[in-house]
């Protein structure tokens, strides 16, 4: 079952519901919904109690109607990815981690789940597992700007500086106006002695 997102947006815009389960939000958007029986509009029902929760800062509350709707629909990739979040913000990274895989394997095409993923695979300090769910997620959206600066930021901190410039090269063709990455690409060439490519930004 995928939660219809017109539906999601009418009732989250009703309980003035914003930020803290978007990608939530985002990942009910992609795929096709299938038909409402009575037990999704329930499921539904919870989701956006869940949602509303969340804005009140009730994150235990939203963990349980997602788990309620959870337990009445199966493994929906919106409901497993809000669980993800809402572990995430109660600071329960393994939970948090647990259920964005989850998520990730219920939708196939979703790139959320795999951004939450390497995010918290990164914060416990896990680079290698990280960069990988970051290249998954650029697999999946090659054009996923977020992915790879976050990509481009893990590698320079790991001092693979020449691999950062590449991905940051390459979200060139991807962003609408260039000037503030090329500044990036400045530093990261001044960083490892490239006078002659940080001069070709400049002039670009």
């Amino acid at each position: 079952m995928r939660f219809p997102f017109a539906f999601v947006v009418c009732a989250c815009a009703a309980f003035s519901v914003a930020a803290p389960q978007a990608s939530a939000q985002e990942t009910a958007s992609e795929g096709t919904a299938s038909p409402v029986n009575g037990q999704d509009l329930v499921a539904q029902g919870l989701f956006v109690r869940g949602l509303t929760q969340a804005r009140l800062s009730n994150i235990e509350g939203a963990l349980e109607a997602y788990a309620t709707a959870l337990d009445l629909v199966g493994p929906d990739a919106t409901l497993l990815l809000a669980m993800a979040e809402a572990y995430e913000a109660l600071d329960q990274p393994d939970d948090a981690l647990f259920f964005a895989q989850q998520a990730a394997r219920a939708a196939e095409s979703a790139l959320a789940p795999l951004l939450l993923i390497a995010d918290l695979l990164r914060a416990a300090e896990r680079p290698g597992e990280a960069l990988a769910a970051y290249d998954r997620a650029l697999e999946r959206d090659p054009a996923a700007d977020e992915a790879r600066a976050a990509q481009a930021a893990l590698l320079e901190s790991l001092g693979r500086v020449d691999e950062s410039i590449q991905a940051q090269r390459a979200r060139l063709a991807h962003v609408s106006d260039p000037r503030p990455l090329r500044r990036q690409l400045i530093r990261l060439y001044d960083k490892t002695s490239q006078t002659a490519a940080a001069l070709a930004e400049v002039e670009a």
